[in-house]
């Protein structure tokens, strides 16, 4: 592998990264809009967050399927 490939290789899991970081943002800011509303209560709100904060995470292999919001 040459210095630009690895390189253009990094930039392309970094970029996956933060697409997902911002996928998870956006889900917590729909689950706090449903919480708002009366949607749903503040305990659903709070594990349906902390589940969408694991979405970045997806492809460790000690990720949990069932956290997947």
């Amino acid at each position: 592998m040459t210095l630009t490939e690895f390189l253009l290789a990094r930039i392309a899991e970094d970029e996956a990264r933060v697409l997902a970081e911002c996928e998870a943002r956006r889900r917590i800011v729909e689950i706090a809009k449903s919480s708002e509303s009366g949607e749903v209560g503040w305990y659903l709100t709070f594990d349906l967050a902390l589940k969408a904060l694991t979405l970045p995470y997806a492809d460790h292999p000690d990720y949990d399927p069932t956290w997947r919001p």
